[in-house]
């Protein structure tokens, strides 16, 4: 299956191995992302397997027409229950997770 990244980059899985989680939020083990699509526009918060069960979420993207529709909220707390149900501890690596903790203080005790 050939998947078109926002920045263009097309990447050919041979085994998906997507998951769907609530909310309309699917992840990508195999490419290390959690996406989610609306209006044909898909939002993207990209991580890394740590050691010691940890996950550095190290970017999220938006496409601009879709910015300010609460997408990339929705994105990383749909993301964050799910690490947090799987045993998972955050590195928070991408600027708009520390924008997210701020206003979300219940997420902070995830922070490895």
């Amino acid at each position: 299956m050939a998947v078109s990244r926002p920045e263009g980059i097309t990447v050919q899985h041979s085994e998906p191995d997507d998951h769907h989680l609530p909310n309309g939020i699917r992840l990508d083990a195999n490419a290390g992302e959690y996406l989610l699509e609306l209006d044909g526009m898909t939002a993207v918060l990209r991580f890394r397997e740590l050691p010691n069960d940890v996950v550095d979420l190290y970017s999220t993207f938006v496409p601009p027409e879709a910015r300010g529709r609460g997408m990339a909220g929705r994105l990383v707390g749909a993301a964050l229950d799910h690490l947090r149900a799987e045993g998972k501890r955050i590195v928070p690596t991408c600027s708009y997770l520390g924008t997210y903790l701020d206003r979300h203080p219940e997420a902070r005790d995830l922070v490895a």
